[in-house]
């Protein structure tokens, strides 16, 4: 019978919260990465645990953040260092950092989306027709 919640997923979840504290710590010196707010949005397992990708985000201009995701990859071994002496794994997968812009491109749909709702609301319309009239 398999288990309903993989070793893989138990291992992604708990890298995802290390690498956040490990981001938010003063760890890496990086000036790429020392200055960037950034999010580990999902972290991906291989199979056999050896390769893990992991997607970060932040609220800054895309060549920032792809800026601070190569500093992210540079320091990569130091990263991986510091889980696996947190983690206590006998092994501890390689990481691969790439951008995730989706929390940036959810923001942009749902803004759109907010003022198309503004343009439509029914109660907005009468109130501007009300301060047209006056």
């Amino acid at each position: 019978m398999p288990k309903e919640f993989p070793r893989a997923a138990r291992l992604s979840a708990q890298l995802q919260q290390e690498l956040s504290d490990l981001l938010r710590s003063d760890v890496l010196s990086d000036p790429r990465v020392y200055g960037v707010d950034l999010t580990v949005t999902a972290v991906d397992v291989a199979r056999d645990m050896g390769m893990r990708t992991c997607l970060s985000a932040a609220w800054v201009e895309v060549a920032q953040l792809e800026e601070a995701v190569r500093g992210l990859n540079h320091a990569a071994g130091k990263l991986r260092r510091e889980l696996g002496s947190r983690l206590r794994l006998r092994y501890t997968p390689e990481l691969t950092f790439k951008t995730d812009v989706g929390l940036r491109e959810a923001g942009r749909h749902q803004s759109a989306l907010a003022r198309g709702a503004r343009r439509r609301s029914p109660a907005l319309g009468a109130a501007r027709r009300k301060k047209i009239k006056e």
